[in-house]
This record gives structure tokens, sequence and C-alpha cells, in this order.
């Protein structure tokens, strides 16, 4: 990597690529573009994602238990949430004080919920 307009934010620590770039961040119109020329370890991921989120204030307000996806869709007409359990046993949700509208079912969700394994949620 030969970065010209990108800032170096993460280097190789070993090797042949030692002290060279691995990792950039580039500020491209109303964004900024991150570049990884390497294949990270999950604890690499999960903690720059981590920072990222915190940077930006990207919290959805719904926490969960691991190998839950999370994923929400706004458009003109509003927001809708995906709720994935990729466990194969249950799953606990926290939806903290909000009340949301499972559309699979029709069931009212807020506070504390256990999703079952493989079981999905589709909310607004």
């Amino acid at each position: 990597i030969h970065p010209k307009t990108a800032r170096v934010i993460g280097t190789y620590k070993h090797d042949f690529y030692s002290g060279m770039p691995c990792i950039t961040e580039n500020a491209f119109g109303d964004g900024t573009a991150y570049y990884f020329g390497t294949a990270p370890e999950q604890r690499l991921l999960k903690a720059f994602v981590k920072g990222l989120r915190e940077k930006l204030d990207l919290h959805c307000g719904i926490e969960s238990e691991p190998n839950v996806e999370i994923r929400k869709r706004v458009n003109r007409h509003g927001e809708t949430t995906f709720i994935i359990n990729h466990n194969t046993t249950g799953a606990s949700v926290d939806f903290g004080q909000t009340t949301y509208r499972n559309l699979l079912n029709d069931e009212m969700v807020t506070g504390k919920y256990q999703l079952e394994g493989r079981d999905v949620m589709i909310l607004e």
C-alpha cells in the first residue's frame, strides 16, 4: 500500500512488510473510507468496528448476546429492524424501554426477550 491522500492508521509489525501500511483512512466527500490491505483477525475487526460505533455514536438501542445480528433499515416510510439469532440455542435480546411490533406475528416486544435458536424477528 502506497497511500497518497490516505492517513496510515495501522502498519505491519513482522516479516517482509514490517513497518509498511496495512490499514488506511481516507476522507472522501462527506464520508471516510477505510482500507484493510490484510486479512485481519476477528479480534481486530471487532475492536475496529466498536471504535467506529463509539466515534460516530452508531448505536441501535438494542443489545444482544453474541451471534445475534441486528440490522436497521430506514426509508421514507419508516424504520424496520431485522433480528436474526445465528445461534442454535436461545439468546437474550434487550429492547430497553422501547416497544416494537414484530411484523411476523404481531407480537409487541419490550425489555428483555428470549429469542429462540435460529429465530428471526422483523420489527417496526
